[in-house]
């Protein structure tokens, strides 16, 4: 073998790698057999004041909306023997408990605070006109399943009650110590509303590869949603720094007394 052949087959192995890795992600490409499936979306218009709120909007919402379609369909789809059907009902009344719940907790909060005005002789009527908020954001959401609307309506609802807190710190009526740790309390509620959802929905899609049933799956791979679907872009985090950020505020928030 001469020099120039020696060279050049050296060469060629150098290259062979670099080219292998090049084409790696279109391969892997060609292999991801889910298409993102079109459905059907509410408008939804939503606007934040709170910071805590607004982290959550920004940190878990769009992982528990893809969560929230999936348990409402993919369930469906493997609901075919009675262990599914179980599981099916088990996730379902979970999901409306821990929603009522939530709502019921945001209505004991929101009394307690209307008691305490009324005692004092406060109008609370025009709150809203009393305060401004530095930093609010405001969203058009596309709401792509029931549980996704009921979280929006409940966060808004606690959106409501901690600027209803912050103005009455703000008046001098709360306490430093409650004006912090109540909104931790409340916010710690909501987030467990979607952590569940998402914890169900790894739990169903276990359930789904465990399965026997080529059919079912590929009804599943087809019409389930992933982030990458989920139609709210903008809600993603701008950076990686970011989402890491909010993932550790959420686990934080979470874990807080």
């Amino acid at each position: 073998m001469t020099e120039a052949t020696t060279t050049e087959t050296a060469e060629e192995q150098k290259t062979a790698p670099a080219e292998e890795k090049a084409a790696a992600p279109e391969k892997k490409k060609d292999e991801r057999n889910h298409k993102p499936f079109s459905k059907g979306f509410l408008k939804h218009s939503l606007t934040l004041t709170n910071g805590r709120t607004i982290n959550v909007m920004s940190g878990i919402y769009r992982r528990a909306s893809v969560a929230y379609y999936n348990i409402s369909v993919i369930l469906q789809i493997i609901a075919r023997d009675e262990k599914s059907r179980e599981m099916v009902e088990e996730a379902h009344n979970f999901l409306t408990t821990t929603s009522e719940n939530l709502n019921a907790t945001i209505d004991e909060r929101v009394a307690e605070l209307n008691k305490l005005c009324q005692e004092n002789g406060i109008a609370t009527s025009s709150w809203k006109e009393d305060i401004g908020f530095t930093h609010a954001q405001s969203w058009e959401i596309k709401v792509a399943s029931p549980w996704a609307k009921k979280f929006l309506v409940a966060l808004q609802r606690i959106d409501e009650y901690i600027g209803l807190l912050d103005w009455l710190w703000l008046n001098g009526m709360i306490e430093d110590r409650d004006h912090v740790k109540l909104p931790r309390q409340i916010i710690r509620e909501i987030l467990r509303f979607a952590s569940m959802a998402i914890q169900m929905e790894v739990n169903a899609f276990r359930y789904v590869n465990s399965m026997d049933n080529a059919e079912v799956k590929q009804e599943v791979e087809e019409s389930k949603a992933t982030e990458a679907d989920e139609p709210n872009a903008e809600l993603a985090p701008e950076t990686e720094t970011d989402k890491k950020n909010l993932e550790k505020w959420v686990q934080s928030e979470m874990e807080s007394a």
